[in-house]
């Protein structure tokens, strides 16, 4: 099991759009962000789970903790965040 990855109040942009079940994406910066996984994310309304990180590419699991995958325009808002899924998996 990886452990979970945290950081305070990381935020950037999607530098390009993604489809619906994208398995990776790229952000504007990664600044803030943890330097390796395994950590969530917001977009719009969905959570990914971040797998790797290498620089500013980001391979995720889409649609995570029951989300609905959906696509993404460039320019959208990432979050890192804490979820009640990623803070049982750290109990």
């Amino acid at each position: 099991m990886t452990t979970e990855q945290f950081s305070n109040l990381a935020q950037t942009t999607l530098s390009g759009g993604i489809s619906a079940g994208a398995t990776s994406l790229t952000v504007s910066s990664a600044s803030g962000f943890p330097a390796s996984a395994q950590f969530r994310i917001v977009i719009d309304q969905e959570i990914f789970l971040v797998t790797a990180v290498s620089g500013t590419t980001f391979t995720i699991t889409p649609g995570y903790e029951g989300t609905i995958t959906a696509s993404h325009t460039s320019g959208a808002a990432v979050a890192h965040i804490l979820t009640a899924g990623g803070h049982l998996a750290n109990l």
